[in-house]
């Protein structure tokens, strides 16, 4: 499945494999939810494939209102059924929110699903990390009988480039991209990072993209300003 986002998916050897369950992991203002968003915007419009947004913490008014302001027209998306977006599930446990996203991506017949974020599954489990494990499982295994691409977002933060560390969900996705900004002296510069991506020939470089007119746009053939430098302040992260 190509993503349609714009250099992205030279970067990823083509696109994701059909099905997979992705996790976006990175810090506050990385971009994730645009990231996820676009991914829902790009499927709809280049390849007619519908796309189901749950959101955990935003409401979709907020989505819209960042969408419009990025020049992407998501009120027509719904209205067309491409993409549907639902807000506060209101589930007593991470066994039900699995159940209402299966659902949901049933009644729209969603070929791209978005689960942003999965830091309020986690609460869900009260710090159950076995808990979490299991009922993690369990959504991506009936995600991936259901053949979609779910995109699944990640608070998290770094405090440098050299030293990330990696917990237990991290390591049940099929893949895992890692947004961030890197500081190099007075401004900071956004980047993504392929982590994995299971059965994909991808890129293993750190590259540069922006936010701007239309959502991300990704530098396949750039490297980063922020680390052309040998200077550790250089890879000090936002």
């Amino acid at each position: 499945m190509k993503t349609g986002i714009p250099g992205f998916d030279e970067i990823l050897g083509g696109g994701f494999p059909v099905p997979t369950a992705c996790l976006l992991i990175g810090g506050p203002g990385t971009g994730k939810s645009i990231f996820a968003l676009q991914f829902l915007v790009e499927g709809a419009r280049k390849f007619n494939e519908r796309g189901l947004y749950i959101t955990l913490e935003d409401s979709a008014d907020a989505l819209r209102y960042t969408a419009s302001n990025l020049g992407i027209n998501i009120e027509e998306l719904e209205k067309s059924g491409m993409i549907k977006i639902v807000e506060d599930p209101q589930v007593q446990n991470s066994a039900h929110l699995a159940e209402f996203i299966q659902k949901h991506a049933a009644d729209c017949k969603a070929r791209r699903v978005v689960l942003d974020s999965i830091t309020l599954f986690q609460a869900l489990q009260r710090i159950d990390v076995k808990a979490m494990r299991e009922e993690l499982l369990r959504l991506i295994s009936k995600l991936y009988e259901m053949n979609v691409v779910l995109i699944a977002t990640s608070q998290r933060g770094y405090s440098h480039i050299d030293n990330i560390e990696y917990i237990t969900e991290d390591y049940l996705f099929h893949g895992v991209l890692t947004l961030m900004k890197i500081r190099s002296n007075a401004t900071f510069e956004r980047c993504i990072n392929i982590v994995k991506v299971r059965s994909v020939n991808h890129s293993l470089k750190v590259h540069p993209f922006k936010i701007g007119e239309g959502g991300v746009t990704i530098y396949p053939d750039t490297s980063p300003f922020s680390l052309s430098g040998s200077n550790d302040d250089k890879r000090s992260l936002g």
